[in-house]
C-alpha cells in the first residue's frame, strides 16, 4: 500500500512539474531586489532633475515601474541597505551585494 501511494505521489509530481515549486529567497536576494528598486527610483529622479532627454526619462521611469515587480516577487528585506542618495547606492558594499563578478 505504501509503495502504491509513493508511486502515485511521485507520478503527480512528474506530471505537474516543478513550475510551482519556489524556494524562499535569501535575505541577500531581498536586499538586492530592494536596492535595485531604489537605484531605479533615484535614476528616474536624476534623469528628470538633470533634464535628460525624454527618451532617457521614459526609459528610467519604465525601469522604475518594472523594478517594483522584483520587490513584490522577492519580498521586503529584514534590514534595508542604506540607499537614500546615489553616492550611497554606488558604495562598494552594494556592488558586492549585486553578485559575484561585479566591481
Amino acid at each position: 500500500m505504501r509503495k502504491i501511494l509513493a508511486t502515485l505521489i511521485l507520478a503527480c509530481f512528474l506530471l505537474v512539474g516543478c513550475d510551482s515549486l519556489r524556494f524562499a529567497p535569501s535575505e541577500a536576494q531581498k536586499q538586492n531586489a530592494w536596492l535595485h528598486n531604489r537605484t531605479t527610483t533615484i535614476t528616474a529622479g536624476t534623469a528628470r532633475a538633470e533634464n535628460a532627454s525624454e527618451k532617457l526619462q521614459a526609459l528610467s521611469g519604465l525601469s522604475q515601474a518594472q523594478s517594483r515587480a522584483f520587490v513584490s516577487y522577492f519580498g521586503l528585506p529584514k534590514q534595508y541597505p542604506q540607499a537614500d542618495m546615489a553616492e550611497e547606492i554606488l558604495s562598494h558594499s552594494h556592488w558586492r551585494l549585486a553578485g559575484p563578478g561585479r566591481n
